[in-house]
């Protein structure tokens, strides 16, 4: 049997670190590197790729280790993503690191045995580009079993996003629009609560945005468990997701879409990529390109005509019914198995 070494370019509580605890957990033939500490990885790395004779499993796209692969030649491994990992690189990077990545994914896409992607739309995407048919979907997962345990939302509407917070080329910064949109409502005699989870360069930027302000905001700064995570989720009423209307969020879904589910909160996601084939339409929104500065007022009107009519938030119990047919681990480690151990 085929013995795997796992590249996670996480650490093991980041998105692609709980994405490969959860599918690699019982699988005997694998050994799991996490990007903790930088250099000791890599290294560990080397070492493990070069001693033994093992299928590299590449959990992200991380620049080193597709550099060590390339240069050695090596192309005994699997690709999981979640990205276009190209059109990524240049929301927030310089053209030439760019140009770098579009080099080191075109030999991804080309030499891996499989990819394993997040959305259709991914899928589509690569196969329509690269004339690749070895491109399978496994959706991002969750663990229905402890979300199902956090169901309940707080006494005063709260809004609420996680995941990366990061600062982009174009100006934009993850989680500002929920800050804007609590503003908005603010100005109209509407008081709301925001809560915005996660880690990245823009946790300053959105500090500094809430100081001295008359808004209730809260920043949880960090990745967490799940079950810490579900505790988060249920001092929130509604569950924020922006991916932008271009080519990289119209390939990829978001590891929120799912938690949120799971817990049963009312979603609010733009309307692009296969948050539009997976979400009811009463919970899309629209968003117009890459950075959609009026994005915040349309999310303040979405969210008063909520709490004018508070019986639609009685639809967020139907969300987990979506999350156990898309999301649920213990259906998609029985589809990953299928994907890591068949021959094509």
């Amino acid at each position: 049997m085929r013995k795997f070494l796992v590249f996670v370019k996480d650490k093991k509580l980041e998105p692609n670190g709980v994405r490969a605890d959860y599918l690699f957990g019982d699988i005997n033939d694998a050994f799991v590197i996490y990007r903790e500490k930088r250099l000791k990885t890599y290294l560990r790395f080397i070492y493990h790729l070069i001693k033994f004779d093992h299928t590299v499993y590449l959990m992200g796209f991380d620049t080193i280790v597709v550099l060590i692969l390339f240069f050695l030649n090596y192309k005994d491994f699997f690709y999981d993503t979640g990205d276009f990992e190209y059109a990524l690189s240049r929301s927030f990077r310089n053209r030439f690191f760019s140009y770098i990545v579009f080099i080191l994914e075109r030999w991804v896409l080309k030499n891996a045995r499989k990819v394993i992607v997040r959305t259709d739309s991914l899928k589509e995407f690569f196969q329509k580009s690269y004339r690749k048919d070895n491109i399978y979907v496994l959706r991002d997962g969750v663990d229905i079993d402890i979300f199902s345990r956090f169901k309940g939302i707080p006494e005063k509407f709260t809004i609420g996003i996680i995941g990366n917070l990061n600062v982009l080329k174009e100006g934009y910064v993850n989680g500002s629009d929920v800050i804007k949109c609590i503003e908005i409502l603010k100005d109209k005699g509407i008081d709301v609560k925001g809560i915005i989870v996660g880690k990245g360069k823009a946790i300053k930027f959105l500090k500094d945005m809430i100081k001295n302000k008359d808004i209730d905001v809260e920043i949880i700064e960090g990745w967490f468990s799940f079950e810490e995570l579900g505790k988060i989720l249920e001092r929130i009423t509604i569950g924020v997701n922006i991916q932008t209307n271009d080519d990289v969020g119209n390939m990829r879904l978001g590891g929120k879409i799912p938690v949120y589910l799971a817990s049963s909160r009312f979603v609010i996601s733009t309307n692009v990529g296969d948050c539009k084939r997976l979400l009811p339409e009463e919970f899309l929104i629209d968003y117009e390109g890459s950075f959609d500065k009026k994005f915040p007022e349309r999310l303040a009107d979405r969210i008063m005509d909520i709490i004018n009519d508070k019986k639609r938030i009685e639809k967020r119990f139907s969300c987990a019914n979506i999350a156990k047919k898309y999301f649920d681990y213990r259906l998609l480690k029985a589809d990953f198995k299928k994907i890591l151990y068949e021959e094509t």
